[in-house]
């Protein structure tokens, strides 16, 4: 609908089996008609897969494919009244229609008597005709028209009917012992029982590949034509069929020019053709005669699919062939009279990025403000934006991402500045973050929080692009500061230092840090007790989980005998992974056999080790309300 330039997605006609030679036209009233044969056919519950059928394709309303359908014929079981036959080995086709209800199909094939056993027609001219269209499928008729006792070579067959009046003409290359020439059928009044037939031929020259139409009363063929040294495309001009005048439309020296498809509008014939270089060239003229410069049509690419029939003329102002400069072979369009427009590209830019909070009176920027435009002339679609940030890690620079690599903004128009805000992390009590980081430190569950993702955060990243149109991207940083982003709400990871080994039974003495210096008065949590105490309270702190468990079995509701409840228990044992589950009570039962220490102004604080060494290593707790920090770090015991 808007000149060739956009399609729709293709729309499958449900057919089993292989389809070839599909051709198309419309008639006057715009619905469109196509043809194709296929070696599949279904009709009333009977399937072939082994014979040339033909199928008539009705596109009632092009725009609308509900009301497209398809008709196949059986060409395996004709019949005149007297005899029966058959018709197969298709091997070309061509199609034309008239007004609103003429089709005439012309194709190449054998025609079998299977009353009288013999074979009418071998590789030759076979014609289906009717001048009483219909979208009945049961009101359809077909005249199939072939010529007894033909046994022309014949291929490639180009169908042309009069628009102005009743004549019709077909040609096909015919292969005529060691050259090929031209053999035609002209019914001047429209007649299809009666044909006159000739034959074109040039002394030691191949005459193949036909395209013919009739424009004014005039037949116009246009001819491959091949003299050993090049082929060159050469027009025949005929006002009856009998007497036909040759005109040159494209003769280069030592050029070979191949496949002509000829077509005419008001005042113009043009042809298209191909030629070694595996460009498509078009020439126009007024009479046949006289003929324009050639026009590269693909822009000398060289990707043209050299190929019979990849290239046609839907009108005078469309052209359509089959290009693999991509990779694939591809259908192009050339629209005459327009010029190429230049595709244009995006231009992205990122304008500005800033930092804010997301509620009044808190001190935090957990929100990116993030300003970007397109300055070009090209929408930009599905654009990649992604943020990251740069922090310090065991005294390193790390990337941390902020979004995901999948984030996308899914259009920038062209000469736009657009503005997004992007909230980063929530702002939540200390305490829901501190129970964040345990459960993330002990079961692995879970993310830490933002204060310790980002810990030591200097520096945020904004990466545009790319995008469908453009592989190109561009990027802006911000230098930030941990107490920027977090201000009071945050919680730093402490640093707990060590004197020497830990040995069993032993003093030691720690040192808790933070980035600021040591941390007085420091609380420092510390198992008190031998391992044989802790792994009692382990199991103590099982007891109340056991005894909840039993009441639940010795519930009414359980009419189970005793064996069978505690193979149950069992069995929810396994279910609640205990893994999990005896870590977790592991964590209560620790605290539980703990003493809570103060470090000194120093940030010192001597505790002392277990009486005996294990491998099992103890959490050592620190934290600070003073100076917002906090610390887990695993000790092991030794010897």
């Amino acid at each position: 609908t808007d000149n060739g330039k956009s399609w729709t997605s293709p729309v499958y006609f449900a057919l089993e089996g292989n389809q070839t030679y599909p051709q198309i036209d419309s008639f006057d009233r715009g619905n469109v008609i196509g043809v194709c044969l296929s070696d599949y056919f279904y009709y009333n519950g009977y399937k072939d897969f082994n014979r040339s059928h033909l199928y008539i394709l009705n596109l009632l309303n092009p725009f609308d494919d509900s009301t497209w359908s398809y008709w196949p014929f059986d060409l395996w079981n004709l019949s005149d009244g007297k005899n029966e036959y058959r018709i197969e080995n298709i091997s070309a086709l061509s199609l034309d229609l008239r007004g609103n209800n003429e089709i005439l199909i012309s194709v190449v094939g054998d025609v079998y008597n299977k009353t009288a056993k013999k074979w009418e027609v071998k590789e030759g001219p076979i014609i289906v005709y009717t001048d009483e269209y219909s979208y009945n499928s049961d009101e359809l008729s077909l005249w199939f028209v072939w010529f007894e006792g033909n046994t022309s070579t014949c291929s490639i067959p180009a169908t042309a009917l009069n628009e102005k009046g009743k004549s019709m003409f077909i040609a096909y290359q015919k292969k005529n012992n060691s050259s090929s020439e031209i053999f035609c059928l002209y019914s001047k009044t429209g007649d299809i029982s009666n044909w006159s037939m000739y034959n074109l031929s040039m002394n030691g020259k191949n005459l193949s590949t036909p395209s013919a139409i009739i424009k004014d009363g005039k037949i116009y063929i246009a001819i491959e034509s091949t003299d050993g040294i090049d082929t060159n495309i050469i027009l025949y001009e005929s006002q009856n069929g009998v007497n036909w005048t040759r005109y040159n439309i494209s003769t280069k020296l030592n050029i070979s020019e191949k496949y002509p498809v000829l077509y005419s509008n008001s005042t113009h014939l043009i042809c298209i053709y191909y030629n070694e270089s595996k460009d498509i060239y078009l020439r126009t003229s007024p009479d046949g005669k006289n003929w324009s410069n050639a026009f590269d049509i693909n822009n000398g690419t060289g990707t043209v699919v050299e190929e019979y029939q990849t290239a046609d003329i839907a009108d005078s102002k469309h052209i359509v062939w089959t290009d693999n400069r991509d990779g694939n072979k591809d259908l192009w369009i050339a629209i005459l009279g327009e010029k190429e427009e230049k595709k244009g590209k995006p231009k992205l830019n990122i304008v500005n990025v800033n930092l804010e909070s997301s509620e009044k009176n808190m001190n935090a920027s957990n929100v990116i403000n993030i300003t970007y435009s397109n300055t070009g002339d090209e929408n930009a679609t599905m654009v990649q934006l992604f943020v990251t940030s740069q922090c310090i890690i065991d005294g390193k620079p790390r990337l941390v991402n902020i979004t995901e690599n999948s984030a996308y903004i899914p259009v920038i128009p062209k000469n736009t500045t657009k503005y997004i805000r992007l909230q980063w992390f929530t702002i939540e009590p200390p305490w829901k973050w501190m129970m964040e980081y345990l459960l993330k430190e002990f079961l692995n569950k879970g993310e830490y929080p933002p204060t310790v993702k980002y810990m030591n955060i200097t520096e945020i990243i904004v990466q545009l692009g790319p995008c469908l149109e453009s592989n190109k991207t561009v990027t802006a940083s911000i230098p930030v500061t941990w107490d920027e982003i977090f201000g009071n709400l945050g919680w730093r990871q402490a640093i707990i230092i060590p004197t020497g080994s830990i040995k069993a039974g032993e003093f030691f003495n720690i040192t808790v840090y933070s980035d600021t210096g040591p941390v007085s008065d420091a609380l420092v949590i510390w198992p008190k007790t031998s391992t044989s105490l802790h792994m009692l309270m382990r199991i103590l702190s099982i007891v109340p989980v056991l005894l909840t468990l039993s009441e639940i079995l010795g519930s009414k509701v359980w009419k189970l005998p005793i064996k069978s409840k505690y193979k149950l228990l069992l069995s929810l044992l396994v279910l609640l992974r205990p893994k999990v589950a005896m870590k977790t009570l592991s964590v209560a039962a620790m605290f539980l056999a703990s003493c809570v220490y103060m470090t000194d102004q120093n940030g010192k604080v001597q505790l002392k080790a277990p009486g005996f060494a294990t491998n099992i290593p103890r959490p050592l707790i620190a934290f600070s309300y003073k100076y917002r920090c906090f610390r887990i770090e695993m000790i092991t015991v030794e010897s």
